[in-house]
């Protein structure tokens, strides 16, 4: 918690724009105050909402949750207005739950090179699931 408070409290300094993606070890240890410090190299918050915020700024983060709010709403729409047929429903259901299932774990851990491609590939999936048809 100690992190996420004090990291809250330097992100006022670029809350727009960030400090750039990846910077944060540098931008925390930077604009912590001396008493603050520890010995310890801090690289994450630990907390993907307030990495994006730090890194990519209040614009960003906005953006992001603005991402997610579009495609839960037309996931929901999809699955409970919208005839699909029973294999494509349970495709969009799981895929849902596993971008719910990333973003309530962001609460607690950080966004890495491991998890982060599958999330996008899961969003991109059922967002491509949910798109308007045309006819």
């Amino acid at each position: 918690m100690g992190i996420w408070i004090n990291s809250l409290e330097i992100s006022a300094e670029n809350i727009l724009i960030g400090s750039g993606p990846d910077t944060f070890a540098l931008f925390y240890h930077d604009h912590l105050p001396d008493d603050r410090r520890s010995k310890v190299l801090v690289d994450k918050p630990h907390n993907i909402y307030i990495q994006n915020l730090l890194n990519i700024g209040g614009l960003g983060l906005v953006s992001f949750l603005g991402i997610m709010i579009i495609f839960f709403y037309r996931a929901y729409h999809f699955l409970l207005e919208e005839r699909l047929e029973a294999n494509q429903n349970s495709v969009l259901l799981a895929l849902t739950l596993g971008v719910l299932g990333y973003l309530l774990a962001g609460m607690f851990y950080d966004s890495t090179v491991h998890v982060s491609p599958i999330f996008w590939v899961v969003l991109g999936l059922g967002a491509a699931m949910t798109r308007p048809r045309l006819i």
